[in-house]
């Protein structure tokens, strides 16, 4: 089943444009000033960072369109995809869309921006697509998947863990001896998965308390953590006031009530007023 893609939230959308126009700017005017000191003509200079930042800007947004991520959306934790949530937008289309994103701002002194997002927040449809993304055929969705986070199992045994609730996987969930026996023949091996490096164990530290480990779904004061079956670390706002603050790397941003975000090594969240870290170990070891 194709999961349903997440409209990315518009600060966070904006941040990464924001970012990505640094990654095109800065090696432009380091180009730049490096000439300038040496001596160089400034008609020579200003073309030259200028086709470094044409360059620059080609080869982000080609990435972006043939892999959905460029550093600005992989830092705030959006990716690019085709209008249908489901596949690549293409490097091709990608690399139009960048052109068109900029020359909008550049050509109109940042009117243009400012009207793009305007678009991007009155969407009629509520996915957040701006005239850009309607032309090129774009959607900006976040990394996670919001169907991922499950809804509670009812019945889930649940155990007392230094104040968080924690809910415990029922391992009587297949009976492996009744299927062998009621199914005539060889059982055909399960599919396997791509191979990938995945944390597979996690500890959440709460600001105050000593670390516990997660096996399951972690609850407090409206935020829900969940191990999904992949191995990721899911973090939900399950319906708090104004959403859930979560740090990374530095750089905060906040989780809407009801969205959901995967969690890293490192990061940190705010729940019932006290800072939560999430810890990994075993940090690269490869499912199979």
């Amino acid at each position: 089943m194709t999961p349903v893609a997440t409209p990315a939230d518009h600060q966070r959308r904006l941040q990464a444009f924001l970012l990505d126009q640094c990654v095109v700017v800065l090696p432009a005017a380091c180009v730049a000033a490096a000439l300038t000191s040496s001596g160089a003509p400034t008609t020579w200079a200003w073309l030259t960072s200028s086709a470094v930042a044409a360059v620059a800007l080609t080869l982000t947004g080609a990435v972006a369109g043939a892999t959905g991520h460029s550093p600005g959306r992989r830092l705030m934790g959006v990716r690019l995809v085709a209008a249908d949530g489901a596949r690549p937008l293409g490097a091709v289309t990608g690399a139009a869309r960048s052109w068109l994103l900029t020359l909008a701002g550049l050509l109109t002194a940042g009117a243009g921006w400012w009207w793009l997002a305007l678009s991007v927040v009155r969407d009629e449809h509520g996915r957040g697509r701006g005239w850009h993304d309607r032309l090129c055929g774009s959607l900006v969705v976040e990394v996670d998947v919001a169907a991922a986070a499950e809804a509670p199992v009812p019945g889930d045994p649940v155990a007392r863990v230094e104040g968080l609730d924690v809910a415990v996987a029922d391992a009587r969930l297949l009976d492996l001896t009744a299927l062998r026996l009621a199914q005539p023949g060889p059982v055909p091996a399960p599919r396997r998965s791509p191979r990938r490096p995945l944390p597979v164990r996690w500890q959440l530290e709460v600001e105050g308390e000593p670390p516990v480990e997660v096996t399951g779904r972690v609850r407090r004061a409206g935020v829900e953590v969940s191990v999904m079956s992949d191995g990721s670390l899911v973090l939900r706002d399950a319906g708090t006031d104004g959403g859930t603050s979560l740090v990374r790397g530095g750089a905060a941003r906040t989780v809407e009530p009801g969205r959901s975000a995967t969690l890293l090594p490192g990061d940190r969240f705010r729940a019932d007023a006290r800072w939560v870290e999430v810890l990994g170990i075993d940090e690269a070891v490869v499912l199979r």
